[in-house]
């Protein structure tokens, strides 16, 4: 599914993305993942990411894929709420060495 970090679709949403490469990375694989979707409309915006018909800017901005995200964003933020301080604990330190990983150009996930 995903190509090689180096291709050109990785290096046009890395641009997209502020010129970081770690997030171009990650990008792309959130928007393949979005091709998985039982939606027929969120397959064909992520279609257009993937080909560079679309930015995912635009594709953020679409109907489809906010009524999307209103749908899923409630139970994301039951699930939020419903963590033991320890899980807590883990997001935050794997999103600071994200962050780090991300500002050095690593793309691991």
């Amino acid at each position: 599914m995903s190509g090689p970090a180096g291709d050109d679709i990785t290096e046009r949403l890395t641009e997209q993305s502020g010129g970081i490469r770690g997030r171009g990375v990650r990008i792309r694989r959130s928007i393949e993942l979005l091709r998985q979707s039982d939606d027929p409309a969120l397959r064909r915006l992520a279609d257009d990411v993937l080909a560079g018909r679309r930015t995912v800017r635009s594709v953020l901005q679409e109907p489809a894929f906010t009524a999307a995200l209103s749908t899923l964003m409630p139970r994301f933020f039951r699930q939020f709420d419903d963590l033991e301080a320890t899980a807590w604990d883990r997001l935050v330190a794997e999103g600071r060495d994200q962050r780090r990983r991300d500002l050095r150009g690593d793309p691991a996930v």
